[in-house]
């Protein structure tokens, strides 16, 4: 257990456990309000269980993912964690360029 706090750590360049502990407690209270989000949002849409399982993907890429994302930042920044959300979206950005440019070609 040690050695994987550690190398969450290492990999985010971090050295403080009280920030680790911030970090998971971050993304453990976006995901259940992501949730909750979703399911408002499917309701307003009209998306039923019976609905298209392309249809409820859709939804879910253009604008779950998205609320997910805010939620993160959200809270990241409301419990000090700025520039750790921040760096993690730049990140993300690189990750989807570096994509894009594989399916460009």
């Amino acid at each position: 257990m040690r050695n994987s706090w550690n190398k969450l750590k290492q990999r985010w360049g971090i050295n403080n456990d009280f920030q680790v502990v911030i970090i998971l407690l971050v993304f453990s209270l976006a995901g259940p309000t992501t949730l909750y989000f979703h399911r408002k949002i499917d309701l307003l849409l009209g998306i039923t269980d019976d609905a298209s399982f392309w249809l409820k993907l859709l939804v879910f890429i253009i604008i779950v993912l998205p609320v997910y994302n805010f939620f993160l930042f959200v809270y990241g920044t409301a419990l000090g964690q700025y520039r750790f959300f921040v760096q993690f979206f730049q990140g993300k950005l690189k990750l989807f360029k570096r994509l894009g440019s594989f399916f460009v070609r």
